[in-house]
C-alpha cells in the first residue's frame, strides 16, 4: 500500500479512500493455478469458464498420466477430478491417494456424478470436497484457493 501512496504523491495527488479500498480488495484474493483432469473436458465447459471469470488459472489433463506431469511440471494450488476415466471407474480415486502421498497439501476436489454416495468415503481419504452440482464446485473451489498475494 506504501508503495501506492508514494506513487501517488510523486504524480501530486494523494491516495483516496476509493483507491485504498480498491487496492485492499484485490489483494485479498490472488490468481491460483488449478489442475482439472477429466478424459470429457468439454462436459464441463461452463464450469471452467466461471472459475476463470474467479481468477483461477484452469490447466486440463484428461488422463492420470498427464495429471502427473502437469504435477512434476507446475505449482499448482488446487486440484479437480473426475472419479471414472474410460475404462478405468477409478482413476480419479487412484489419483487421490497419489497425490495424498506425494503432495499432501494440494486441496483436491472431486467432482462427480451423484457425489452422496461416495462423499464420506473420499473425504475420509483426503479429498478436500466432493461435489456435483457446478455451483458447489465453485464455492469448493473458493473455499480451498489461496488467499492474498503468493
Amino acid at each position: 500500500m506504501e508503495a501506492i501512496e508514494a506513487a501517488a504523491a510523486r504524480r501530486g495527488r494523494g491516495a483516496v479512500a476509493r483507491d485504498r479500498q480498491a487496492i485492499e480488495d484485490m489483494s485479498a484474493l490472488s490468481l491460483a493455478r488449478l489442475l482439472r483432469v477429466d478424459d470429457h473436458p468439454d462436459h464441463n465447459c461452463y464450469e471452467t469458464v466461471a472459475l476463470e471469470r474467479i481468477g483461477i488459472l484452469v490447466t486440463v489433463a484428461t488422463s492420470t498420466e498427464a495429471a502427473r506431469f502437469y504435477l512434476q511440471q507446475l505449482p499448482f494450488d488446487l486440484l479437480i477430478t473426475d472419479l471414472g476415466r474410460g475404462a478405468e471407474p477409478k482413476a480419479g480415486r487412484d489419483l487421490l491417494r497419489r497425490v495424498r502421498a506425494t503432495r499432501p497439501e494440494l486441496p483436491v476436489i472431486v467432482y462427480t456424478w451423484k457425489a452422496e454416495p461416495v462423499r464420506a468415503g473420499l473425504l475420509a481419504e483426503g479429498a478436500a470436497a466432493v461435489v456435483d452440482l457446478p455451483g458447489d464446485l465453485v464455492v469448493a473451489v473458493q473455499a480451498h484457493r489461496p488467499r492474498g498475494p503468493r
